[in-house]
């Protein structure tokens, strides 16, 4: 979690890791890590990682991961679905 939030901070310049952290957002089971994994992905750009980070914000409960990842759909160019 921390190394992919680390990655994020290299913003563009990291998205060949967004397949890897996709595939650590959906093994993921914390709430906080998801949230951190999300935030990663959106900030590295990896705009094919879209389809993961949205099937992952439908089966999110956690409100604070939700946020998260709506954040990085939007910074991806996605546009989240409605809250439910």
């Amino acid at each position: 979690m921390k190394a992919a939030h680390s990655l994020g901070y290299l913003l563009e310049r990291a998205q060949v890791a967004g397949p890897e952290i996709a595939k650590a957002l959906q093994q993921a089971t914390d709430p906080h890590q998801r949230g951190y994994l999300a935030r990663a992905l959106g900030q590295v750009g990896d705009r094919n990682q879209l389809p993961i980070l949205l099937a992952e914000l439908d089966r999110e409960t956690d409100p604070t991961a939700q946020s998260e990842m709506r954040g990085a759909v939007k910074r991806l160019g996605g546009t989240p679905p409605a809250k439910k």
